[in-house]
């Protein structure tokens, strides 16, 4: 027997509970975010890149299931992009910065620090993948 799918659990849990019930828990939940807040969040460094604009670059950080995107630019200390750019995918770190960007589960954050922090158990499965 193979297992349900997708549409079959949603079906299944719309009986249940009712279809608001249903639709609501298949979709992720976020914190709300707002432009200009300032944050500390504890992420995981996925990867740096070039954009398309000389001497720019982007990083991406996960914190729980929010994808963060900070761009380096002339605002930007260099040093914050060094750590950035010398760490390995999955480093958990701490960053601290501005929402310039906040969509559902996408945000794209103006970085002001950003240190190292212990590996919690979380983290140590996510580098064993």
């Amino acid at each position: 027997m193979k297992p349900p799918n997708i549409k079959e659990i949603l079906l299944a849990a719309a009986l249940l509970t009712g279809p608001a019930a249903a639709q609501t828990s298949a979709q992720p939940q976020f914190p709300p975010l707002q432009v200009g807040e300032s944050v500390r969040l504890k992420v995981n460094f996925q990867s740096c890149r070039s954009a398309r604009t000389p001497g720019q670059q982007i990083c991406v950080l996960y914190s729980g299931a929010r994808k963060y995107f900070a761009a380096k630019d002339a605002a930007t200390r260099v040093a914050t992009f060094r750590t950035l750019a010398d760490s390995v995918p999955g480093t958990p770190m701490v960053v601290e910065g501005i929402v310039e960007q906040a969509f559902g589960g996408t945000a794209g954050i103006r970085l002001s620090s950003v240190s190292g922090r212990v590996a919690e158990s979380q983290d140590r499965v996510l580098q064993r993948l």
